[in-house]
């Protein structure tokens, strides 16, 4: 039983790195599953049996980069406590997704050309919503929703691609660019500290006139 769980784990991997070396030649559009079949050397039917649709592909590719990226050194971010602590994990994002390049951009076209974000990104996009809406308080009329969008276009696997891939910088400029524009989205929507919040509201308070006190 032992023998046959490795050898199923086994040939789901080779269908998804052969899933990785297919979409990186072909752009994401257009692949077929009998290509796939092909490059990992099993039948049309064994895909199907481990990857019944395309969704199913899509959010196992996603899994494997993750494992991919924890293989090279780069554990699944933990969620942070604060809006301000995504910030800091961009750079080591970005480092990552460039020593494993491949399956990184061949993630992403899948699933752009899909229409559907993979079940971990849902995952992990839901739990960034629940920790900037904790402490933002975006300017109207920008919503939490929007601002996390933003924030995680910036620090994701699609963020990377774009900046790199079709505006053409280099992976330095790319994180220092989704770095500063993570933060200044975040600087300009944070909540006031209770410091800074009291010492305005003293502030106004002084400059009261007398008779209005």
């Amino acid at each position: 039983m032992k023998f046959e769980l490795n050898r199923r784990d086994r040939t789901r991997r080779a269908i998804l790195d052969a899933l990785a070396a297919v979409i990186a030649e072909t752009g994401g559009l257009g692949f077929s599953v009998q290509q796939v079949a092909e490059r990992a050397g099993v039948t049309h039917r064994t895909v199907y049996n481990h990857f019944p649709t395309r969704d199913a592909l899509n959010d196992a590719l996603a899994e494997h980069v993750e494992r991919v990226l924890e293989s090279g050194g780069y554990p699944e971010p933990r969620v942070p406590t604060s809006s301000g602590a995504l910030v800091p994990m961009i750079a080591d994002a970005y480092a990552a997704f460039q020593a494993h390049e491949a399956p990184s951009r061949a993630y992403v076209m899948l699933m752009l050309a899909s229409r559907r974000p993979a079940r971990v990104w849902r995952r992990r996009t839901s739990a960034f919503e629940a920790v900037i809406a904790g402490d933002t308080a975006p300017p109207t009329p920008l919503t939490s929703r929007g601002l996390t969008a933003a924030v995680r276009m910036f620090l994701s696997t699609t963020g990377w691609h774009i900046l790199t891939e079709q505006m053409g910088l280099s992976p330095a400029e790319a994180a220092t660019t989704a770095t500063w524009a993570a933060q200044t989205l975040l600087a300009a929507a944070s909540l006031p500290t209770p410091a800074v919040a009291t010492k305005t509201k003293n502030t106004r308070k002084s400059k009261m006139p007398r008779g209005s006190r």
